[in-house]
């Protein structure tokens, strides 16, 4: 699994979906080639065949603005069109979020249908807006959408197909994997092939091309297909095979370059999430009028909006930029984000009123408390968070006395009585005699924080500890 999850992470910076650098040593991936530098494939469709698409379109009421013909279109618009197309029933606006992207709905239409698949087994085409960004939006989004990312997109709304196409650059799709080879199978009758044969999919798509594709999808009489049921692995399971937790959202380079940890933002969940790992540890504060932000402290030095130790309102956070650079991420945005990404889980670390965090978690999103790991940090939290309903929860030990901390017989004799997912305990007691060998008693998982160099992520499997807190996203 490791190799699968670093030949997706390949496939993701490939697809120019973003990367990463991480900190605990190692070279960072190459930065993939800006989408506005790519060539814009011509479209292959005459003037006519645009001009009735647009037209069917427009009657049908989804064309509501010109779309520029012999220019690269947007990966919203195109999202937006297609969905509409497809006759997908939008999100009811009570339920949005006050300052949501205008694709937003479009983005979670296209998840509930089954449009977007990025578990670890498919590796197609992943919006990346489908919660909360602000006003500010994610680039992402608006820029231009390649030829291989719309056939993806199609290739779910399409019925198998039939026949099989032969592109005249057959030998660079060979190399694609095997999944997205398929895909441009089923987009061919949507998406055809270039005059000379090549489907050429690092070229970007034009508006012509975007109009005659969502005319063919809304006449294939494949209307508003369902998201096949993909249900959640246990944490166990994902827990002892990517035996990593990234630690508050993990290590994110900066549009401007540099590199940072602890921002909780969406764009290190994002980053995350897309280098393939399906355990985030996110913490969260109160803001002033009672709810939950993700952020580790209501400092300055997050954003120049904050007084030291005054929280701001929700509303007032969410208008912030961490660090002046990422998008604020609360529990409602987080929320969203984990409906529409179904093997990921987030542990929570709240320093504040831990349970009563808990209960509001509970009530705001209850569909969601099997994938919400809740870290306690005494004996006394658990029987009121396992009366939420919370099936798995994780003791972390650091805020414990040091001698409850080394007290492994009381941990032990916890567990027994008290069903835990796993301990959590800081790097420095690996140091104590015989420390680990005895928090194998407990019976449950085991868990270090928070450790990026790689030689001693390794020296802790070998230990028999389960997963390591980590920064590093890899």
């Amino acid at each position: 699994m490791r190799n699968h999850r670093l030949f997706l992470f390949a496939l993701c910076c490939a697809l120019a979906l973003g990367g990463c650098a991480p900190s605990g040593g190692g070279e960072a991936p190459p930065a993939p080639v800006p989408q506005e530098e790519r060539a814009m494939a011509p479209n292959p469709h005459s003037a006519e065949t645009t001009a009735l698409a647009a037209a069917a379109l427009e009657e049908a009421g989804l064309l509501t603005e010109d779309l520029p013909l012999d220019e690269p279109v947007s990966r919203a618009r195109f999202i937006s069109l297609a969905v509409g197309a497809l006759g997908a029933e939008l999100p009811e606006a009570e339920t949005s979020i006050p300052g949501e992207t205008w694709y937003a709905p479009y983005v979670k239409a296209g998840y509930a249908m089954g449009l977007f698949a990025d578990s670890r087994t498919d590796m197609s085409f992943t919006p990346t807006d489908g919660f909360f960004m602000g006003g500010r939006g994610y680039a992402d989004m608006e820029r231009p959408i390649r030829r291989y990312d719309a056939a993806a997109i199609a290739a779910h709304a399409a019925p198998p197909a039939e026949t099989e196409t032969v592109f005249a650059d057959g030998e660079e799709i060979a190399a694609l994997p095997e999944l997205l080879q398929k895909e441009l199978q089923a987009a061919a009758a949507f998406l055809p092939p270039l005059e000379d044969g090549s489907f050429r999919g690092e070229e970007l798509l034009s508006g012509g091309e975007a109009l005659v594709c969502v005319q063919r999808l809304a006449e294939s009489g494949r209307v508003n297909p369902s998201a096949p049921e993909s249900p959640s692995p246990e944490p166990e399971e994902v827990l002892k095979e990517d035996r990593r937790i990234v630690h508050a959202g993990g290590y994110i380079t900066s549009p401007a370059g540099k590199g940072r940890t602890y921002t909780n933002s969406a764009e290190a969940l994002v980053n995350a999430y897309r280098a393939g790992n399906r355990v985030v540890e996110l913490d969260f504060m109160w803001t002033s009028d009672g709810y939950l932000a993700g952020t580790h402290d209501w400092l300055s030095a997050v954003s120049p909006a904050i007084a030291d130790g005054v929280p701001l309102s929700l509303a007032e956070w969410l208008e912030t930029e961490v660090y002046e650079e990422f998008t604020p991420l609360c529990l409602e945005s987080l929320a969203g984000f984990m409906r529409e990404h179904p093997d990921l889980y987030v542990v929570t670390d709240v320093k504040v009123r831990n349970a009563d965090a808990a209960a509001v978690i509970a009530k705001t999103c209850p569909d969601l408390k099997e994938r919400f790991l809740i870290q306690i940090y005494q004996d006394g939290e658990y029987d009121p968070v396992a009366a939420l309903g919370f099936p798995h929860i994780i003791y972390t030990l650091y805020n414990l006395p040091p001698e409850d901390k080394r007290d492994t017989e009381h941990l032990a004799a916890f567990a027994a009585e008290h069903p835990l997912l796993g301990y959590t305990y800081p790097d420095a007691l690996r140091d104590v005699w015989r420390y680990t060998a005895r928090m194998k008693n407990t019976g449950v998982l085991l868990f270090v924080h928070t450790i990026n160099d790689r030689e001693e992520i390794a020296a802790c499997y070998t230990e028999g500890i389960t997963a390591v807190y980590t920064d590093t996203v890899w």
